[in-house]
């Protein structure tokens, strides 16, 4: 690895800050361009990319970071003694960020997925290489809110030699929990980027190339890697279709950039939006002569920003161009900006944008990091340093995918026992919450708890202790901005015809050993008369992830043996229920 010191930096960079003018360029020996910029925690900015400053022929990762007022603060280089290729960088929450990629020849057959996690001065924390025996790239490299992380690219090495989809979902110390792959049986599958879901889960984008033209292909999988559904998505079917990002919107849908044509006398910006089962709802095209688009996000008044670069027919001479449309697709305005220059992301900064690319405009000759800030216009700007938070491009504050652990199998669940409720926070300021229930279909609300930032479940305890309450309500509301919550579905507290009050008493004994396990465990239960018994286990979110006995049983002990090898590391809960009622226990996997 070659690390560059500030010293060093100072000699090579120029010392002219973004706050003073709106396009810089910056560069060293060789080659430098920014592949992908991202906001960081303390309200300044990332850009990752590729320099083959130790030789031509031969690149390396290369991160560059800078505070809030655009003063860059040190850049770092991160290699094998190979041609490395980054695709992205994902700010940690310890203000650190995470790299992704991979090493070796492109199209050589024996690339590998090459990954970091660095600190916030670009000091290397971990390196991970995954190497099997054919090419396998990592294209996105994503912290989860629990800690545990996502990456995400192809692979020739496993499913389809043609190359598929890989996820894997690796916990807190980097090691893999599982791995799945997506594609088709006879064509090549890549996924170019992602994004984490609402519920945890993931949306894969990337391409599939049916009769040699590339096609937007998606998947949508749970947080255990199940695939939910996989599209294609096509323009023209003359024309290839390359995406190259993906955004999971304010209104929960996933927008899908990049470009559409046939790369020499049409091609076009296109951005389409999809909703959560894969059905488009917005589909739109822009246009500057021939153009590509590598980057894009949401906007934070709910439009869209897409960057790239235009270039007239039988020319050479790129220009950045940028798009920005209102949330229904509308043009609002698209801008070129200067030659020989490209962009390849964009990132919001309050109300501004600025861009991360490339130029040919030095004097050594070489490609430099390109940076311009733009206006809400999309004209050239200093950089507005008034701000020093983050901002979150999709929505400041936002409270999404509340889960009842078991609304939808705590049905008619016996008094006194506890609901566990989980949620999940979406954006990059977190608020404190008020969890709040009602037991008279919402005509009353009680609060439970206020919860803080960081904590994304409690539980409620002090349910009624006898009654019957058919139709009874959780809310989670921001305590900064009210007008923010999420409400559960209903669900029943005691039974109609009464409830047993010896659940946990001798009569039903119900446990398991060992707790806590790793791959299998055995689940005890007797019963003191013959009758039809279920045994069902959920997990944290109360999705059923097997129903292990459903029949009559007779008098006496019984013992069934649950198989978790498919489990992730987690909480899960089993039910035993009989005509009398329900028994609710909690188990612990760790892998």
């Amino acid at each position: 690895m070659k690390k560059f010191s500030v010293a060093i930096f100072l000699l090579i960079f120029p010392t002219i800050l973004l706050a003073q003018v709106g396009m810089h360029h910056y560069g060293g020996p060789g080659n430098q361009y920014g592949y992908r910029i991202k906001p960081t925690k303390d309200g300044g900015f990332i850009v990752a990319g590729q320099t083959d400053s130790k030789g031509a022929g031969n690149t390396d990762y290369w991160v560059m970071r800078f505070d809030r007022t655009g003063e860059p603060l040190w850049d770092s280089a991160y290699g094998n003694p190979d041609v490395d290729f980054l695709w992205s960088v994902e700010p940690t929450k310890d203000n650190g960020a995470l790299l992704a990629g991979y090493s070796g020849v492109q199209n050589s057959g024996t690339e590998e997925a090459l990954m970091y996690k660095i600190d916030s001065v670009g000091r290397v924390v971990k390196k991970i290489e995954v190497n099997y025996a054919k090419s396998d790239h990592a294209h996105w490299f994503k912290e989860l809110p629990d800690g545990n992380y996502y990456w995400s690219g192809h692979t020739d090495s496993d499913g389809d030699p043609n190359g598929d989809m890989i996820l894997q979902k690796l916990d807190k110390n980097f090691n893999k929990v599982w791995e799945k792959t997506y594609g088709g049986p006879t064509t090549p599958e890549h996924s170019h980027t992602a994004a984490v879901t609402r519920d945890n889960g993931c949306i894969l984008l990337g391409h599939t190339t049916p009769n040699n033209r590339e096609k937007f292909y998606a998947v949508r999988v749970d947080t255990a890697g199940k695939m939910l559904w996989q599209k294609t998505y096509g323009s023209d079917p003359s024309y290839s279709d390359s995406p190259y990002d993906v955004a999971v919107t304010a209104e929960d849908n996933y927008a899908f950039f990049g470009s559409s044509g046939d790369f020499s006398s049409v091609n076009s910006f296109w951005l389409l939006v999809v909703d959560t089962t894969g059905t488009p709802v917005l589909d739109k095209h822009y246009n500057i002569d021939i153009c590509e688009a590598y980057g894009g996000i949401q906007s934070s008044d709910s439009g869209y920003v897409m960057a790239g670069y235009s270039v007239k027919p039988g020319s050479n001479n790129t220009h950045l161009y940028v798009v920005k449309s209102d949330k229904k697709g509308t043009l609002q305005w698209q801008k070129t900006y200067g030659d020989t220059t490209w962009a390849y992301d964009v990132m919001q900064h309050g109300k501004q944008f600025i861009v991360a690319g490339g130029t040919d405009q030095t004097s050594d000759g070489n490609h430099d990091l390109w940076i311009v800030v733009l206006d809400s216009a999309g004209n050239p700007a200093a950089l507005d340093t008034s701000s020093t938070k983050v901002i979150d491009s999709v929505k400041t504050y936002a409270i999404g995918g509340l889960t009842l652990n078991g609304v939808a199998h705590l049905k008619q669940i016996g008094n006194d026992l506890p609901v566990l409720i989980s949620w999940a926070q979406t954006g990059n300021t977190k608020t404190s919450v008020d969890v709040t229930v009602s037991t008279d279909a919402g005509t009353t609300w009680n609060k439970i708890q206020t919860v803080a930032p960081e904590i994304v479940s409690t539980t409620w305890s002090n349910t009624p202790k006898t009654g019957y309450y058919p139709k009874c309500f959780i809310r989670v509301t921001s305590t900064i901005k009210p007008d923010v919550f999420v409400q559960s579905d209903s669900f029943e507290i005691g039974t109609s015809a009464g409830v047993s009050g010896n659940l946990y008493g001798e009569e039903y004994s119900v446990s398991n050993h060992p707790n806590p396990f790793s791959n299998s465990t055995t689940i005890s239960f007797s019963v003191t008369k013959s009758e039809h018994v279920t045994l069902e286990v959920f997990n944290e979110l109360g999705k059923k992830m097997t129903t292990l006995v459903d029949r009559n049983e007779e008098i006496g002990m019984h013992f069934i043996r649950l198989n978790a090898k498919d489990f992730v590391s987690g909480t899960y809960y089993y039910k035993f229920t009989t005509p009398e009622g329900t028994v609710i226990k909690s188990m612990v996997v760790s892998k």
